[in-house]
């Protein structure tokens, strides 16, 4: 994820550049402000949310992790734990699938195409629609991932009893 985000700075001030350029035709210095302007927004929210993203996935994995600690207790204790340990490797596809989704959209950059003064206004509004899908498309997946978790701590607390071996192991502690 780092080298991609790194390879993606480097292609946003390369197209900054090159954005500058090409506004060299249009005549409106505020309109070529506003423009630079909504290029680093729109580099910016996509910053923002992959790193949004990105920390939500790994608490998603860290609390999967400690599901997949108290299965293995229940495990040892004799219950069956085929559905969670089902569960668990369906909510780590998902979460592996959505982790390959944000470095994807880590590496994208927005590239407004300046033709014509009068055909700006659609330029900008087709990256910010493309910008929008894009971080939906990955907010989605997200989503998914978030809701295999949820799967697999609602299966793993359909076991009967899987509390019961901690609570054993705690009094067996205070009594020594």
């Amino acid at each position: 994820l780092l080298t991609r985000k790194e390879t993606a700075k480097a292609q946003i001030t390369k197209k900054r550049e090159q954005l500058k350029e090409r506004l060299q035709a249009i005549k409106s210095e505020r309109k070529k402000l506003v423009v630079e302007k909504l290029d680093a927004q729109f580099d910016n929210f996509n910053d923002r949310y992959v790193e949004s993203f990105s920390n939500t996935l790994n608490k998603m994995e860290d609390v999967l992790q400690r599901i997949s600690s108290r299965m293995e207790k229940a495990a040892s204790a004799g219950r069956d734990v085929s559905a969670s340990q089902n569960a668990i490797s369906s909510a780590t596809t998902t979460i592996a699938a959505a982790r390959g989704a944000v470095a994807t959209q880590a590496a994208k950059t927005y590239t407004i195409v300046v033709t014509t003064e009068e055909a700006l206004r659609q330029a900008v509004e087709a990256v910010r629609q493309a910008l929008r899908a894009d971080l939906t498309a990955v907010r989605d997946l997200v989503k998914v991932a978030h809701e295999a978790v949820q799967n697999a701590a609602m299966t793993l607390a359909q076991i009967p009893n899987v509390n019961a071996e901690e609570i054993e192991s705690d009094d067996v502690a205070d009594t020594n």
